[in-house]
């Protein structure tokens, strides 16, 4: 991947300059890499995972990042085996190692089923230890969390235990991976868990989905340290609903954000579910647009409000054009703001997010801004959701969700075939690139120049939009409020004209962009 490396001080847009850190960065070689999870580092970087196609011994292996603070990549690692390895969780440890957990098809207890792993790797990528875990069919995990007691916790499902043809699987390890307990539960024909949290008190709070045979309904079990299903319940419509992410949250509570097909906008919607410390419903609004969305994680910020990372399809009907979406939702369920980025002309997503470092939002997905098969993407916004580029507002649609309550499953203990497994990790020969890197705090002076903010008129404009602007060899894109790329034409003048005449009323957006500026504007077309 060809390395791009931009820094502005300053994107000008009729805003004032925060001296918060934002930008987008790509890490991963010609092959499809992509990112799943990413925690802040004790270090004041961040660490990365995700998988990556580069060893051609199989289709996909293990790669993580060690990323600085202005998501410029240090160093890169690729572990794997003989077959495919899907990383899904990862933790920091208290020694600046980190935990990685994933479902593996490499493993000696099942050669032909998965399994699920767990590896401790030191702060540069070095393998120390690594175990599998599993029976004689499929089992897998989707998230790990680390508890008050040092141990940790893996969630997933199992279809080697329980009496369901899949059941919702929470696995406790030591700081050393040996097994201290699992639970499986089976509340219906089709179990599993997405992610975990610690809860006000100490537990385990546990979120994913159930299938009853005809449709899919949110799961959620709050569970002792020693393994107990304390309470467990199911919420759901007549369509299908299922949990990505759960989070303990201020008021000793719990929000959810998920997926749901039931009053929505369009196809399925962002599903945000609020519930009081016992798993009563506070409320739950679905948000899309008249195409697919989706919501993948879910965070609270210092205003007690809750942002959502997902992506939205921006395409019409059969395209897969889709976009990383964060939305800002109130104490009340309200959008506070909703924002797309990336290339409005390629395919964003986003699958993670996190509190940045110091400030602002850290999200992790896929992106094939900077390479044709895709790099792992990695976002980090101000608190307001501002990315410093490839960036548009978005307008979702809100629609009550009525759940209904029922009942979940009492959990059985079970023990887990464990063994240990030699994974090593190699350097990984890849690159990264920025879009944009706004570092206004390392920044001594801040450009304010008139070279690098351009002129519009009319505006509200007519058939013709002129432009003024010091730029050289520099492009000109339109873009609608859903973030599509509508025009786009190449100028060398500090002026030119763009005909209007084919758009409909409305309010659209203006990136020019030269080798070394780039300017964003709102114009109206009447």
């Amino acid at each position: 991947m060809k390395k791009i490396y931009i820094v502005f001080t300053c994107i000008l847009l009729g805003l004032f300059c925060s001296a918060q850190i934002k930008f987008q960065s790509g890490f991963g070689d010609t092959m499809t890499d992509i990112g799943t999870k990413v925690v802040k580092t004790s270090n004041g970087g961040y660490c990365i995972i995700g998988t990556t196609e580069q060893n051609h011994k199989d289709t996909t292996d293990i790669a993580v990042y060690f990323v600085n603070y202005l998501g410029e990549m240090s160093t890169s690692v690729i572990i794997g085996l003989s077959r495919n390895e899907f990383p899904t969780g990862l933790v920091e440890t208290s020694d600046s190692g980190f935990i990685i957990s994933g479902t593996t098809y490499s493993s000696p207890i099942d050669t032909t089923h998965s399994d699920i792993f767990a590896l401790k790797i030191n702060s540069v990528g070095d393998v120390l230890w690594s175990n599998i875990y599993g029976g004689a069919d499929d089992d897998d995990a989707q998230s790990i969390m680390k508890t008050p007691d040092n141990n940790f916790v893996i969630v997933g499902s199992t279809k080697s235990y329980g009496s369901a043809s899949k059941s919702a699987l929470v696995l406790k390890i030591d700081e050393n991976g040996d097994q201290k307990w699992c639970n499986v539960s089976s509340a219906s024909l089709s179990n599993y868990f997405n992610q975990g949290d610690i809860t006000y008190d100490k537990q385990y709070i546990l979120g994913g989905g159930s299938f009853n045979g005809s449709s899919d309904d949110n799961y959620i079990v709050k569970m002792d340290t020693s393994g107990s299903i304390i309470w467990s319940k199911r919420y759901g419509t007549n369509g299908a609903d299922w949990i990505s992410d759960i989070k303990t949250t201020s008021d000793s509570g719990f929000i959810i954000a998920g997926i749901s097909s039931e009053n929505t906008a369009g196809d399925t919607d962002q599903n945000v579910i609020k519930l009081d410390s016992t798993g009563g419903l506070t409320w739950a609004y679905n948000y899309g647009t008249s195409n697919y969305d989706r919501s993948f994680s879910i965070i609270e910020n210092s205003s007690h409000h809750f942002i959502v990372c997902g992506y939205t399809n921006i395409s019409p009907p059969g395209s897969t054009i889709n976009q990383l979406v964060l939305d800002e939702i109130d104490s009340a369920g309200n959008v506070v703001w909703a924002n797309i980025y990336g290339d409005s002309i390629q395919t964003s997503e986003g699958y993670y997010l996190i509190p940045g470092q110091k400030d602002g939002y850290a999200a992790v997905g896929f992106s094939v801004i900077f390479e044709p098969n895709g790099d792992a993407f990695f976002l980090k916004t101000d608190d307001n959701g501002i990315g410093g580029c490839y960036e548009f507002p978005i307008s979702l649609i809100q629609n009550s969700s009525p759940l209904t309550v029922s009942s979940g499953a009492v959990g059985i203990l079970v023990q887990l075939n464990h063994q240990s497994i030699a994974m090593t990790s190699n350097n990984f020969t890849d690159s990264y690139a920025q879009d944009c890197v706004i570092d206004n705090i390392k920044n001594i002076t801040t450009n304010n120049s008139a070279n690098n903010s351009a002129r519009l008129y009319p505006n509200p404009a007519g058939k013709l939009l002129n432009i003024e602007m010091e730029m050289d060899d520099a492009t000109a894109t339109v873009f609608d409020q859903l973030g599509r790329s509508i025009l786009k034409q190449k100028f060398n003048s500090p002026k030119t004209t763009i005909d209007l005449s084919f758009l409909s009323p409305g309010v659209y957006f203006l990136e020019l962009k030269s080798k070394n500026k780039l300017s964003r504007n709102k114009f109206i077309k009447e």
